[in-house]
């Protein structure tokens, strides 16, 4: 016996009052009349000719919904930007001693 199914055998995924919804993002703050949304970590980046962009696990969401943000839009996130790049600079220093 093989575990595998038909595929006639799946059906759409829907949330029930039982179960409730699957996954409940948290809503934006608003600050000077907009929506801004808390970071938890940036996970990675990329430089462009005109800055760096970030790579953003927002807090709260799936890293399914992780979005690359300009340096600009993270104008509150000093602190996570200071870390990042600590940890940027000690992998640097570690892959130069090898």
């Amino acid at each position: 016996m093989h575990n595998v199914f038909h595929a006639c055998f799946l059906h759409p995924y829907k949330e029930t009052d039982i179960h409730g919804s699957n996954y409940i993002r948290p809503p934006p703050e608003e600050i000077k009349d907009q929506d801004e949304y808390e970071v938890e970590r940036i996970l990675n980046h990329r430089k462009l000719k005109d800055g760096n962009k970030y790579f953003i696990l927002w807090k709260g969401y799936p890293i399914t919904e992780a979005t690359w943000e300009p340096e600009e839009n993270l104008e509150h996130t000093k602190d996570i930007l200071d870390e990042y790049w600590t940890i940027q600079k000690q992998k640097d220093l570690h892959k130069r001693k090898k």
